[in-house]
């Protein structure tokens, strides 16, 4: 998919941008869900759960249980630091939430409901 320098560098920009003080500790921000440049179903949506980077103990999900990236998982010191390359490693892995063998939190197991109710297919075509 080629994206616009544009919206890379707006995406990029994003990433880098100062944590707020209610930030999961060593988090990116969340920009989407699935893959943003095909999707055909949008919604809208604030401070996605902590259980996106954190299991329910507190501690950063890795291996297959992660869901995005993190600053742990680029091995970047701080947001300001992270490259265009750990950017774009970012944004694929927020593309590919979606895809089948992912682990999804439940709250879009819903939505899903609601989108298929309304005629879409919001499964990941091959």
């Amino acid at each position: 998919m080629i994206v616009s320098s544009f919206i890379r560098e707006r995406l990029y920009a994003r990433l880098r941008q100062c944590p707020s003080a209610s930030s999961v500790p060593q988090s990116l921000p969340v920009l989407f869900f699935g893959d943003l440049f095909t999707a055909h179903v949008a919604t809208v949506g604030l401070n996605p759960s902590d259980r996106e980077y954190l299991d329910r103990h507190g501690i950063e999900l890795d291996g297959a249980a992660r869901r995005f990236e993190t600053l742990t998982s680029l091995r970047a010191a701080d947001r300001s630091f992270v490259t265009d390359k750990q950017c774009d490693h970012a944004i694929q892995t927020m593309r590919m939430y979606y895809r089948p063998g992912k682990p999804i939190y439940t709250w879009f197991r819903s939505l899903d409901r609601v989108a298929r109710a309304m005629g879409s297919n919001t499964k990941e075509e091959k």
